[in-house]
């Protein structure tokens, strides 16, 4: 397994699956222990900003790394979900631990993305 793609039900589901799912994938890529908790932390960060029942989530082994994509995410929520300016904020966590973060307009919702390598940048 080099990739995952889910549709649960947020909350609870979410919270206790999408982290699991993420850290067994880190450990695939080769990712160190602290970079695999990182993706758990960045997850975490990214189900604060989901809107709705449903989480759609992606994540994959990449070139060096892993990718993450989580939404759907509310207008009001995108651009926060990507924001290192409030402190404390999901999105200033997302930031901090990614080595890329954005936001995904391909769906019918916006979702939030992220990458993160081998090593913290």
């Amino acid at each position: 397994m080099n990739h995952a793609s889910f549709d649960v039900p947020a909350g609870a589901v979410a919270h206790a699956v999408l982290p699991r799912v993420v850290g067994a994938l880190g450990a695939q890529a080769d990712l160190p222990l602290d970079r695999i908790h990182d993706c758990v932390l960045t997850v975490d960060a990214m189900l604060a900003c989901v809107d709705g029942d449903r989480v759609i989530a992606h994540a994959g082994v990449a070139t060096d790394g892993i990718e993450i994509l989580i939404g759907p995410l509310s207008s009001a929520h995108a651009d926060g979900a990507v924001s290192p300016m409030a402190l404390g904020a999901p999105g200033a966590v997302v930031v901090a631990l990614s080595d890329r973060a954005w936001i995904d307009h391909r769906g019918a919702s916006p979702a939030v993305g992220t990458f993160l390598s081998a090593r913290r940048r």
